[in-house]
This record gives structure tokens, sequence and C-alpha cells, in this order.
């Protein structure tokens, strides 16, 4: 698998703030409970789980990206953090 580059976050990212909000919680460390998991089916597979206050984010990495968060607002936030947060377990 390939390094997770910010061009890749800010791609994924609904606009600007968005983006500027998820690096500001990843920043800050505004977060809970993070887990990840790194596997392979018939690509390889990083997946991670975080809390952010009462929202559960979870993001899947392969050759697409699968995402799900209990905030529902679409590409939000809290996957940007977890997006992050997901790099540096690459790095």
């Amino acid at each position: 698998m390939r390094k997770i580059s910010i061009a890749d976050i800010r791609q994924a990212a609904n606009d600007i703030q968005t983006l500027n909000e998820g690096h500001m919680i990843y920043r800050s460390k505004a977060y809970n409970n993070y887990k990840y998991s790194l596997s392979k089916f018939q690509d390889l597979i990083l997946e991670g789980t975080c809390e952010f206050d009462e929202y559960k984010t979870t993001l899947s990495i392969s050759s697409k990206i699968n995402s799900s968060c209990s905030c529902d607002n679409g590409f939000c936030k809290h996957k940007v953090a977890l997006y992050f947060l997901l790099k540096d377990t690459l790095a």
C-alpha cells in the first residue's frame, strides 16, 4: 500500500472548510478509541475506527475509500481527522 498524501485527503474532503476542521480535530487530539487494522483480501485494506465526542467514524482505504460516520454529513470533518490518523499510521 502506498503512503497516504495530503492531496489524497484534500481530494476526499467535501471542501476546504471540512479539510481544515478535520485537521484541527486531528492536531488537537480530540478523539478517543482509535483503532486500525491492515489486512489483505484481494487488495491491501487499511481500516480505522475512532470516536469524536458522540460520533463514531470508520474509514476503509484500499483501491476505493469506504467510510461512515454517525454525523451523516458526507465526507465530514471526523472522516478527515481519521484519514490523517491513518496517514500517520502508514508513515
